[in-house]
C-alpha cells in the first residue's frame, strides 16, 4: 500500500530531501477510483514475531479523500531476554470547502517499547527502552479552476521522545512546531514550486532545555521536453546560532524506448542537530563488567556538515530486460558522525561515544541486471562496491566493501482456478567487516525463499530465511541461530 523509491546521490533534494548524499523515499498510493481500497495484513514467525496491519483508503466522488491505518507489530529476536513491541496509527484525510478551497488534516502516532540485553554472549545487563513519534498537521490548500496552479498555507506539530530505564538511564524529548506556504503551478512544459517553512524546535533532556528557530525558503523549477527533462532547485535555511545554510541541485535525465541516463550533483548544508550538540554526560556500567563503563555525550563544539555529491544511472534495454549501472560519489566536509574511543583511568576503562567532525570520501558503483521472460520469470541481480576514505578514523565500523545479491521469482497462472503460484528465492552476500569491537563479521552467503499464492483479493505467504541454516553474525555480540520462518496473508476484504 506504500511505494518505497531510494533515490540516488542528490536527486532526493528535488523532492525535499534534506541531504544529498541519497534519499529514501515513501509515498502512500491513493485509490484512482471512487471505489474504497482496503488491506489486512498478518505475519507469524519465528523469535515471537508477529505482525497485524489494516488500511482503509478511499476517494469519493465529491472530492473528499480518506485514508486510515493501524498496526501491531512485536518480537524478541534471537537472543534472550529481549522483547520489542511497537504499535502505530495514522490518517489523512481531504474536505473539500467549495470548488477551489478544501482543508487537509493528516497525523501519525508511533509508540516502540520493549527490552535490550547488551551483549547478551556475555551476560550483559538489561536495558528497558520505550520510544513514541507523534505528528500533526492541518493546512488549507487552493486550486485554479483548471487545475494547473495550486497553494497550501498550514500549521504541523511534532513530538517526540526516547526513555532508556535499569543501568542505563535517559529521557530525551523533542517538541516542535511549525508554519509553512507553498505556492506550485504548471505551465505548458514547466513546473515551478516555492515553499515557506518556519519551525520552533524544543529538546529537553530533564537537566537542561534548549530551544531553535528556523526559517527556510526554497525555489525548484522542471521542464520536460520530448525524451529530454531537467530540474533545479535551491534553498536557502536560516537556523538560529548557526547561520544561513544553502543548498542547490541540478538533475538531467533522458530517456529513449531502450535507453535511459539521469545525471544530478548537489550540494548542501545542514547543522547539528539538538541532540548532538546538548546530550548530557552519561557512564553506566553496561557491559557485564565493573572495571567497563560505557559514556555517551554530546558536543557543543561541532561545525556544520557540508555535502557535494554526484550521481550517474545509465540503463540500457527494455523495461523488462535492462542492464544498469549506477556511479556515486562526493565528500562530505565536517561529517557529524558518533565516534568511539577509549579511555582508561586507574579504576575502570571508558568506551565514550561522542559526535565528532571529519572528512570523509567515497565512492560507490553499482551494477544491477534485470532479465524477464514473458509472466513466467523475473531475475534481478546485483553487486556494489564501496570505497570510503574516513581520513581521521581508520576503523570503519560497520561498512563492507562489497556486497550482491541475486534473486528470482517464478509465477503460473491455473486459470480455472483463478489462481496465481508464486516461488522466490535470494542469496545475499556482503564481504567482511568489523564492528567497534568484534572483526570478521558478515562474509556468509545467506539465501532465503518464499511461497505464496493469491486468489481475487487473497493472498498467503510462506517465507523462509536463512534456507541452509548457516549460523552468522552480522553485528557485534549477536550469533543469528540458523533457519527460521513466518507466514501470513493479505486480504483486500472491501475492494
Amino acid at each position: 500500500d506504500h511505494d518505497v523509491y531510494v533515490l540516488p546521490g542528490p536527486m532526493g533534494q528535488l523532492f525535499g530531501g534534506e541531504r544529498s548524499v541519497a534519499t529514501l523515499l515513501t509515498r502512500s498510493r491513493k485509490p484512482i477510483s471512487s471505489a474504497a481500497e482496503t488491506a489486512l495484513l498478518a505475519d507469524k514467525g519465528s523469535f515471537g514475531y508477529s505482525n497485524v496491519r489494516g488500511r482503509y483508503s478511499r476517494r469519493f466522488a465529491d472530492a473528499r479523500e480518506i485514508d486510515l491505518s493501524i498496526g501491531y507489530r512485536k518480537g524478541d529476536g534471537p537472543a534472550i531476554y529481549r522483547r520489542d513491541d511497537a504499535y502505530h496509527y495514522s490518517g489523512d484525510i481531504y474536505f473539500p470547502v467549495d470548488g477551489a478551497y478544501g482543508v487537509r488534516t493528516a497525523g501519525n502516532l508511533y509508540d516502540r517499547e520493549g527490552d535490550y540485553v547488551v551483549r547478551p554472549d556475555f551476560g550483559g545487563s538489561q536495558v528497558r527502552r520505550e520510544r513514541f513519534d507523534r505528528s500533526a498537521s492541518i493546512s488549507v490548500d487552493c486550486h485554479n479552476s483548471e487545475r494547473s496552479a495550486r497553494g497550501e498555507f498550514g500549521y504541523h506539530h511534532l513530538r517526540q521522545g526516547s526513555y532508556l530505564s535499569g543501568v542505563q538511564k535517559s529521557r530525551l524529548n523533542l517538541t516542535g512546531h511549525g508554519l509553512f506556504a507553498l505556492r506550485e503551478w504548471v505551465r505548458g512544459n514547466t513546473a515551478v514550486k516555492v515553499d515557506l517553512s518556519s519551525d520552533y524546535l524544543e529538546y529537553d533532556d530533564g537537566f537542561r532545555n534548549v530551544s531553535r528557530t528556523n526559517v527556510d525558503l526554497s525555489l525548484g523549477v522542471a521542464r520536460w521536453l520530448t525524451g529530454l527533462r531537467w530540474a533545479l532547485t535551491a534553498d536557502a535555511e536560516y537556523v538560529e546560532s548557526v547561520g544561513l545554510l544553502p543548498s542547490a541541485a541540478a538533475l538531467l535525465f533522458r530517456e529513449t524506448d531502450r535507453f535511459f541516463a539521469m545525471l544530478s550533483a548537489g550540494y548542501c548544508e545542514r547543522e547539528a542537530s539538538l541532540l548532538e550538540l546538548h546530550l548530557p554526560l552519561r557512564q553506566s556500567a553496561i557491559y557485564g563488567s565493573a572495571a567497563a563503563s560505557y559514556t555517551e555525550s554530546g558536543n557543543s563544539d561541532l561545525e556544520r556538515e557540508r555535502q557535494l555529491v554526484a550521481n550517474l544511472t545509465v540503463e540500457v534495454g527494455s523495461i523488462r530486460t535492462a542492464l544498469a549501472l549506477s556511479l556515486t560519489g562526493g565528500k562530505i566536509f565536517d561529517g557529524i558522525d558518533w565516534q568511539q574511543s577509549t579511555i582508561r583511568d586507574t579504576l575502570r576503562v571508558y568506551a565514550m561515544f561522542r559526535p565528532e567532525n571529519g572528512d570523509v570520501s567515497f565512492l560507490d558503483v553499482a551494477v544491477q541486471p534485470r532479465i524477464t521472460i514473458k509472466d513466467f520469470a523475473r531475475l534481478n541481480a546485483g553487486a556494489a562496491y564501496h570505497w570510503l576514505d574516513y581520513g581521521t578514523d581508520s576503523a570503519r565500523p560497520y561498512t563492507p566493501t562489497f556486497q550482491a545479491f541475486a534473486g528470482l521469482e517464478l509465477h503460473v497462472y491455473w486459470p480455472q482456478r483463478l489462481l496465481h503460484l508464486y516461488a522466490y528465492g535470494e542469496i545475499l552476500y556482503s564481504d567482511s567487516y568489523n564492528g567497534y569491537a568484534e572483526t570478521a563479521l558478515g562474509e556468509d552467503p545467506i539465501a532465503n525463499g518464499k511461497l505464496s499464492f493469491a486468489i481475487k483479493d487473497f493472498r498467503m505467504n510462506f517465507v523462509f530465511q536463512n534456507v541452509f541454516n548457516r549460523a552468522y553474525r552480522s553485528r557485534e555480540h549477536i550469533t543469528f541461530p540458523g533457519r527460521y520462518f513466518y507466514y501470513g496473508l493479505t486480504w483486500s476484504f472491501l475492494n
